[in-house]
């Protein structure tokens, strides 16, 4: 169809633990992503975000002109795709528990994504900021949720990558399993935003955030 301008990219997934629907649509998909390869087809490609790492998905395309699209392409063999192991899927924070100088954090094992989650980092920051006097720091915690006995002081400012660069790469955390760690050291009266990544050999997951 010589009017089309636009695509519509959609992934299924075909697991039953994971977001059903990734759908993107590509504007001007003609100039920004396909070729002429003669008079009636057209050879695209195009990068969709969103999927979640070592999942199958079933893709469909649509062409589109405004807001109007064709029926769904058919789903085929080659039509589904793998896609590649990733770092973890943030873990779920439980519960944050303060006393006069210290948070229990208690949190959930996540999804690993392919490698084994080996590890957390903790984070912690005062939440006016440095005029609050509460500072920052961050925690290395093992597969089982202790503080890593042999970090020592660990560099803050360091990205999440970084620091899971520094987590002990064995043994693994149990997918699903509730871990639990205090967070010491901090100001009476502060309240703290907190942070809790989990690692694997692939890097940091996304943040879950408590305060």
């Amino acid at each position: 169809d010589s009017e089309w301008d636009r695509v519509r990219l959609t992934l299924t997934c075909n697991e039953e633990d994971c977001d059903s629907v990734v759908e993107e649509d590509v504007q001007e998909v003609r100039e920004s992503a396909c070729q002429d390869d003669d008079v009636s087809y057209y050879s695209c490609s195009y990068v969709v975000s969103g999927a979640r790492p070592i999942t199958q998905y079933a893709v469909t395309a649509q062409s589109g002109k405004g807001g109007a699209y064709s029926e769904s392409s058919l789903i085929t063999d080659d039509s589904r795709v793998t896609t590649l192991p990733g770092a973890p899927q943030p873990p779920a924070i439980d519960a944050a528990q303060p006393t006069q100088t210290s948070v229990k954090l208690r949190w959930t094992v996540p999804r690993d994504n392919g490698p084994d989650v080996t590890g957390f980092v903790a984070r912690y920051a005062s939440a006016g900021g440095a005029s609050a006097g509460g500072g920052e720091g961050a925690v290395l915690l093992d597969y089982d949720g202790a503080a890593h006995a042999s970090s020592g002081a660990v560099n803050a400012s360091l990205s999440d990558d970084e620091l899971c660069g520094l987590v002990p790469t064995a043994p693994a955390s149990s997918v699903g399993s509730t871990l639990e760690s205090e967070l010491v050291g901090l100001q009476p009266g502060t309240t703290y935003d907190l942070s809790l990544v989990a690692c694997n050999s692939l890097g940091a997951s996304t943040k879950a955030k408590a305060s």
